[in-house]
């Protein structure tokens, strides 16, 4: 009994050391993601499914969270995702193509992700059109 007890303190301390950590660095992602709301973009675009990206090295740092762009990516010149006459000057293959040669822009994703993984950052690109 005192070990699972034991087991379960710990696994308490675990989660809020976690939990602590994560939020002093939502805190400084701040300006970076614009929407508090986490939404699936955010979640893939800051490493959690690509790997362990540093902050610069995420679509979040210049795309932001509800893909509008940040100070940041305004200054590099990133198009707004969710403007419609963007999405419609724009073909899923063209930014395939973007994201697979990148000759201007997100060079961190250069040789880095999957082609699955590009794929699926085309459909949640698109989904900022309804929004």
């Amino acid at each position: 009994m005192k070990k699972i007890n034991f087991l379960c303190i710990l696994a308490i301390l675990a989660v809020s050391c976690f939990a602590i950590s994560f939020s002093s660095q939502a805190d400084e992602l701040d300006d970076l993601i614009g929407n508090p709301e986490k939404s699936y973009y955010f979640v893939f675009a800051t490493g959690a499914i690509q790997g362990s990206f540093g902050t610069m090295e995420t679509c979040v740092y210049c795309h932001g969270n509800g893909g509008k762009g940040t100070a940041e990516g305004r200054k590099r010149g990133v198009p707004d995702f969710s403007d419609p006459k963007w999405q419609s000057s724009v073909t899923d293959e063209e930014m395939i193509k973007f994201l697979e040669a990148n000759d201007k822009g997100c060079t961190q994703c250069r040789g880095r992700i999957s082609e699955g993984a590009i794929k699926k950052l085309v459909n949640i690109v698109r989904a900022f059109a309804s929004k």
